[in-house]
Protein backbone atom coordinates (compact mmCIF):
# COMPACT_ATOMS: atom_id res chain seq x y z
CA UNK A 1 0.00 0.00 0.00
CA UNK A 2 1.44 3.38 -0.32
CA UNK A 3 1.61 6.44 2.24
CA UNK A 4 -1.69 8.04 0.37
CA UNK A 5 -3.73 5.06 0.09
CA UNK A 6 -3.12 4.46 3.77
CA UNK A 7 -4.00 7.73 4.74
CA UNK A 8 -6.78 8.04 3.03
CA UNK A 9 -8.00 5.01 5.04
CA UNK A 10 -7.37 6.36 8.26
CA UNK A 11 -8.72 9.84 7.17
CA UNK A 12 -12.29 7.51 6.24
CA UNK A 13 -12.04 6.15 9.77
CA UNK A 14 -11.07 9.55 11.23
CA UNK A 15 -14.48 10.40 9.65
CA UNK A 16 -16.79 7.76 9.78
CA UNK A 17 -16.31 7.98 14.00
CA UNK A 18 -16.73 12.53 13.96
CA UNK A 19 -19.82 11.83 12.03
CA UNK A 20 -20.87 8.64 14.72
CA UNK A 21 -19.68 11.34 17.63
CA UNK A 22 -21.68 14.06 15.93
CA UNK A 23 -24.64 12.36 15.59
CA UNK A 24 -24.93 11.28 19.25
CA UNK A 25 -24.05 14.48 20.21
CA UNK A 26 -26.82 16.03 18.51
CA UNK A 27 -29.01 13.21 19.54
CA UNK A 28 -28.73 13.77 22.98
CA UNK A 29 -29.42 17.90 22.56
CA UNK A 30 -32.59 17.18 21.15
CA UNK A 31 -33.37 14.20 23.52
CA UNK A 32 -32.53 17.19 26.26
CA UNK A 33 -34.59 19.69 24.46
CA UNK A 34 -37.90 17.33 24.12
CA UNK A 35 -37.21 16.38 28.14
CA UNK A 36 -37.31 20.13 29.47
CA UNK A 37 -40.36 21.21 27.21
CA UNK A 38 -41.95 18.00 28.57
CA UNK A 39 -41.06 19.22 32.13
CA UNK A 40 -41.70 22.82 31.96
CA UNK A 41 -45.15 21.85 30.68
CA UNK A 42 -45.49 20.06 34.13
CA UNK A 43 -46.51 16.70 32.16
CA UNK A 44 -45.73 13.31 32.75
CA UNK A 45 -44.49 11.40 30.05
CA UNK A 46 -47.56 9.32 29.72
CA UNK A 47 -49.74 12.56 29.07
CA UNK A 48 -46.79 13.87 26.88
CA UNK A 49 -47.37 10.73 24.59
CA UNK A 50 -51.18 11.00 24.77
CA UNK A 51 -51.18 14.89 23.79
CA UNK A 52 -48.85 13.88 20.49
CA UNK A 53 -50.96 10.59 19.91
CA UNK A 54 -48.01 8.33 20.47
CA UNK A 55 -46.85 5.83 23.03
CA UNK A 56 -44.47 6.52 26.01
CA UNK A 57 -41.82 4.11 24.92
CA UNK A 58 -41.51 6.86 21.73
CA UNK A 59 -41.31 9.62 24.45
CA UNK A 60 -38.65 7.69 26.67
CA UNK A 61 -36.85 7.05 23.47
CA UNK A 62 -36.96 10.24 22.60
CA UNK A 63 -35.86 11.72 26.04
CA UNK A 64 -33.12 9.19 26.35
CA UNK A 65 -31.41 9.42 23.07
CA UNK A 66 -31.85 5.67 22.49
CA UNK A 67 -32.76 6.36 18.47
CA UNK A 68 -32.77 8.87 16.31
CA UNK A 69 -35.97 11.28 16.28
CA UNK A 70 -37.77 11.44 13.12
CA UNK A 71 -38.23 14.93 11.98
CA UNK A 72 -41.92 14.31 11.73
CA UNK A 73 -41.85 13.69 15.81
CA UNK A 74 -40.08 16.63 16.35
CA UNK A 75 -42.67 18.90 14.01
CA UNK A 76 -45.18 17.21 15.72
CA UNK A 77 -43.93 18.62 19.23
CA UNK A 78 -44.11 21.69 18.07
CA UNK A 79 -47.15 22.28 17.01
CA UNK A 80 -49.03 20.06 19.91
CA UNK A 81 -47.02 22.63 22.53
CA UNK A 82 -47.31 25.67 20.07
CA UNK A 83 -43.95 26.01 19.91
CA UNK A 84 -41.38 26.87 16.86
CA UNK A 85 -39.24 24.30 15.93
CA UNK A 86 -35.58 25.77 14.87
CA UNK A 87 -32.21 23.95 13.51
CA UNK A 88 -29.02 25.53 13.30
CA UNK A 89 -25.81 24.57 11.76
CA UNK A 90 -23.22 26.75 13.78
Amino acid sequence: MTRSYEYNLDRKRYDVQSSKTQNNHARMQVAGAIRSLRSNLGMSQEEFASMLGRSRDTIVSAENGSESIPVGLLGEIAYYTNKKLIVEFK
